[in-house]
């Protein structure tokens, strides 16, 4: 087993409007997004993170890595075994904490500028968000259920955000690039191939255009595209871990 140091800075474009909720309602906002301190949008880190889970759970499947599912664990011993799986390796688990961290995504400066300035004392902060009124449907006759109107608050589309994960990953070298690792190259697939995120993907919602501006292994620059070129070698999994 290989531990590096890993550092990752990536870039949200959102596509469309997008939702990251409090669970909180503001006013006759039924449905209110999460704000930072200075009243920012941005988005949540654990969000991501659950996100990237979901994406880097695809990958371990279509090359046959094994993986344990964190909502389906009936059964499964596995989990308190010393050896964790990759998956469990990038993100942590009940019995395994990660090592990675998650940052919240910011808004970059320039959004940031363009809603708030010195002369206009935060007076278009609002408008980073569009409100919608919405009607909850019946499952069962699929028609409006009686006083079930809403108001959800939602992200402009074209806004961007900048954030970061940083710590330590571990798992099986590649046999190619030993100073690469088969954890380090399902975390990078994730980030780059991230296109939705947030409440309402499955109503077209939260697609996003996520870019990696930074990747530095034991704080060397990697061009991810390399990453990318090494996925190949995910067929060789087992064997590899055997090796190591």
């Amino acid at each position: 087993m290989k531990t590096n140091q890993i550092q990752l800075n990536y870039h949200l474009a959102f596509i469309t409007p997008f939702h990251f909720g409090t669970g909180l309602r503001a006013g006759l906002i039924h449905r209110s997004m999460v704000r930072d301190a200075e009243d920012y949008l941005y988005v949540p880190g654990s969000t991501l993170k659950g996100v990237l889970r979901d994406q880097a759970g695809c990958f371990a499947q279509l090359f046959g890595i094994p993986a344990r599912d964190p909502h389906n664990l009936a059964g499964d011993l596995g989990e308190f075994s010393p050896q964790a799986d990759t998956l469990t390796q990038i993100f942590g688990s009940r019995f395994h904490p990660g090592t990675l961290y998650f940052d919240d995504a910011a808004l970059i400066q320039e959004d940031r500028d363009f809603y708030n300035s010195p002369q206009t004392n935060k007076k278009y902060l609002q408008k980073q968000v569009e409100t919608r009124t919405q009607v909850s449907l019946s499952r069962l006759t699929r028609t409006a259920r009686q006083g079930m109107l809403f108001s959800s608050e939602y992200g402009q589309r074209d806004l961007r955000f900048s954030g970061q994960i940083y710590g330590s990953l571990t798992g099986v070298p590649l046999p190619s690039r030993p100073d690469f690792t088969y954890s380090l190259l399902l975390l990078v697939a994730a980030v780059m191939s991230l296109d939705r995120i947030g409440g309402g993907k499955s109503t077209g919602l939260g697609r996003v255009c996520c870019t990696i501006t930074e990747l530095k292994v034991d704080h060397t620059p990697i061009d991810p595209a390399i990453c990318v070129q090494e996925l190949g070698d995910m067929e060789i999994f087992e064997l590899a871990q055997e090796e190591a």
